[in-house]
């Protein structure tokens, strides 16, 4: 079991922020997955399961004594 959940941090937050990503023009703003929804639900999902995961290693790493 991972045992730094800080190391799941970065992937949370890269692949949420990516599910939310947003493309700019002069005249208008555009949703990045308009076209392909699946995709943007699917790096939703792996950003919970990373976040989820990191909650049951921070969960482990208090329950456990320094080494």
């Amino acid at each position: 079991m991972l045992t730094h959940p800080r190391k799941m941090l970065a992937p949370t937050l890269s692949l949420g922020f990516l599910a939310a990503a947003f493309r700019f023009d002069a005249h208008h703003l555009e949703w990045f997955w308009a076209d392909q929804p699946i995709v943007a639900i699917a790096l939703a999902c792996m950003a919970a399961g990373f976040g989820i995961a990191a909650l049951f290693a921070l969960h482990n790493a208090r329950r456990q004594p320094p080494r």
